[in-house]
């Protein structure tokens, strides 16, 4: 019977496939990479939250963009009233400047029709855990 393995380890994010092989046997691989955090805040329209959260959040358009990118973990979407924090989490910055490089216009693009539902838009920046 294979084990689970569960390794967070300060700034790596581990990933661990198994796979059957022979009678019951599991083989595991393990890839450590350094996960990225690029984050941005964004004013609101209190009309277009709604919209907003749609667009943003999760589940959302951006979200969708990206979610066949090589190295895309998920996004989160914080809420305080009217303005708004917005998490997309990489595996490694190589892999998120490769998804912004091979996309550059769509991504461009997407910005623009986006820029109606907020006040105001501010990159944060790229962070990743402090070991």
């Amino acid at each position: 019977m294979g084990h689970v393995v569960e390794d967070i380890v300060a700034a790596e994010i581990v990933y661990a496939t198994a796979r059957q092989v022979g009678a019951g046997s599991t083989i595991i691989s393990v890839t450590n990479t350094q996960m990225i955090c690029s984050v941005f805040a964004y004013s609101v329209d209190p009309p277009e939250r709604s919209r907003f959260e749609r667009v943003y959040g999760p589940d959302g358009e951006w979200a969708a963009f990206f979610r066949g990118a090589e190295g895309y973990l998920g996004t989160e979407l914080l809420g305080a009233g009217s303005e708004y924090l917005v998490i997309d989490r990489w595996e490694s910055e190589p892999a998120y400047d490769a998804f912004l490089d091979a996309n550059a216009e769509e991504y461009a693009r997407r910005n623009r029709e986006a820029a109606g539902l907020w006040l105001s838009e501010r990159v944060i920046g790229r962070f990743s855990a402090v070991r």
